[in-house]
């Protein structure tokens, strides 16, 4: 039963994300361009190359939007790059993943705003028992 209730919550977490999948600024979508790399015989990018046979016209229509290309380059692993409007580029590796965990990156890539998190981590700070008392 447990495994069950993990499996919907990954499920409902994946839905979660295809719901939030719209960022923007402004109204401004911040996801310029995707560049998607793959080898045309490479088992590491099988799953990407079904990928774009049976979705990459879905996802053109979906993310009009977007520049999305398609690049071989054999002997290479797949990956894809995500190049924002701030100039920022984020690269995701894709080797050995399924589809429905290319479509999770690609979701993340495009509901992500392109620039670094000015937002520090709760207990980031030094933590002492003979505090500083530097200034007093």
């Amino acid at each position: 039963a447990r495994s069950d209730e993990r499996r919907t919550r990954s499920s409902r977490r994946c839905d979660h994300c295809r719901e939030l999948a719209t960022m923007s600024i402004r109204g401004v979508y911040q996801l310029m361009r995707l560049d998607l790399k793959y080898c045309d015989h490479s088992g590491s990018s099988r799953h990407l190359r079904n990928f774009l046979e049976n979705h990459l016209k879905t996802l053109r229509e979906d993310w009009s939007h977007l520049d999305i290309t398609t690049t071989v380059r054999r002997g290479r692993h797949p990956n894809v790059t995500g190049t924002y409007r701030s100039g920022r580029q984020k690269t995701v590796d894709l080797k050995n993943k399924e589809e429905k965990q290319i479509r999770h990156h690609l979701d993340f890539l495009f509901s992500e705003k392109g620039r670094k998190s000015n937002t520090k981590m709760p207990g980031s700070g030094k933590i002492t028992d003979t505090p500083s008392i530097q200034g007093m």
